[in-house]
């Protein structure tokens, strides 16, 4: 999956969307507090993947907001550890694109979480992400794109 995310993104900003990068981030992510994840599967146990989706709350002076394309007010921008939980990745493997597992994922990752609410970055730009802002149910507050963090030591 990691190296079908890294394909899917091909021809981008390959620094920052890299295999390699990639892992790191999700190691990062993943020493988050409150750090979650969902795998999507197909039919019972055991059947293929289909996606998966990881977040964490934003913790308290988190700079997430800083890439935002607008300033944002700070009444907004101001995260405690409790109030935002950030979806960092969404990756839908190819044969179930477009059949709302992106959705189905992003519902499970979020079901009965106890933040406020919740925030996906998004490159709308990206032609995988066509519906990702566009839902009944998402409000975009802001636009923005990702900056790539230092590489970790090995």
């Amino acid at each position: 999956m990691v190296a079908e995310q890294a394909e899917c993104e091909a021809g981008e900003e390959q620094a920052f969307r890299d295999v390699d990068r990639f892992a790191e981030r999700a190691d990062m992510y993943a020493s988050l507090d409150g750090w979650c994840a969902v795998l999507g599967r197909t039919g019972d146990s055991g059947g293929g993947v289909t996606g998966y989706a990881f977040g964490a709350p934003l913790p308290a002076g988190s700079g997430w907001w800083n890439s935002a394309a607008d300033p944002l007010p700070e009444d907004f921008t101001d995260e405690d550890g409790q109030r935002t939980f950030a979806v960092f990745a969404v990756m839908v493997r190819r044969p179930w694109r477009g059949t709302g597992e992106a959705h189905r994922l992003s519902e499970w990752l979020l079901h009965g979480r106890p933040e406020q609410r919740a925030t996906l970055l998004v490159d709308a730009s990206h032609p995988g992400c066509g519906g990702a802002t566009s839902t009944g149910a998402t409000t975009l507050s802001a636009t923005g794109s990702p900056s790539p963090a230092p590489r970790s030591a090995r």
